[in-house]
């Protein structure tokens, strides 16, 4: 599953790069060691933000990181 997640946090990171107005760099998933899954934004100014998606499911991560564009 975290493989799903992986996939689709990078198209979306490259769909909001193209298409949004944020200067958004990319978009990575991340999950430790002890199952914290965190999405991170990284915008072309070098901040990054991040959000915990532990648990989420892609629709749950979609509404985080649309949250996070706010």
């Amino acid at each position: 599953m975290s493989e799903n997640k992986r996939d689709f946090v990078r198209e979306l990171g490259e769909l909001l790069r193209r298409y949004s107005r944020e200067d958004i760099e990319c978009m990575t998933y991340d999950m430790d060691n002890d199952g914290f899954e965190a999405v991170t934004i990284r915008y072309g100014n070098g901040y990054e933000k991040s959000r915990n998606v532990t648990g989420d499911s892609v629709i749950g991560i979609l509404s985080d990181v649309y949250k996070a564009l706010q």
